[in-house]
């Protein structure tokens, strides 16, 4: 069943007050073409105009791509508003570039790791990770393969 325009006024309405809500920190869920962007726009205007800090800003998204599309939509949103010179400073990341950072800040990989880890990016995952690990397993290179073997082979202890 389609979204009615009734549920999309009281979606946009809602995602309205919660860009607006006093806050330090906000989550917002909502299905697909609901305004979620829209409200994150709103959100980071407003605090930003409010005042804050904008390295103290952070939006969190799933994929390169949206954090991407985001900074794109934030930074035209902003550009005839009072936050326009600063709200460029926000960032705006994946959860695990988010951790990483904190990590790196914390100087965790540099005593604990023998190199600086890095997040993969999908080509990385298929093409290198699933490569390493179909050998490491004795497999054909693949998800569904691997997974498999990971999970009958759960006893042994794998070396990679």
């Amino acid at each position: 069943m389609p979204i009615t325009p009734a549920q999309i006024a009281e979606a946009e309405h809602q995602q309205w007050q919660e860009a607006q809500d006093p806050a330090s920190a906000i989550r917002l869920i909502a299905g697909p073409g609901t305004g979620k962007s829209a409200a994150i726009e709103r959100r980071i205007a407003h605090v930003l105009n409010s005042g804050a800090n904008p390295n103290n800003v952070y939006v969190i998204s799933f994929t390169r791509a949206t954090c991407a599309e985001l900074a794109t939509r934030t930074s035209a949103f902003c550009s005839t508003q009072l936050c326009a010179q600063i709200a460029t400073n926000i960032r705006i990341s994946t959860m695990h570039s988010l951790a990483l950072r904190i990590l790196r800040s914390a100087a965790v990989p540099a005593t604990l790791y023998p190199s600086d880890p890095i997040v993969l990016d999908d080509w990385q995952t298929e093409n290198v990770y699933d490569q390493e690990l179909a050998t490491a397993v004795g497999c054909t290179p693949g998800r569904e393969d691997a997974d498999e073997l990971i999970q009958v082979n759960s006893s042994r202890s794998l070396q990679f």
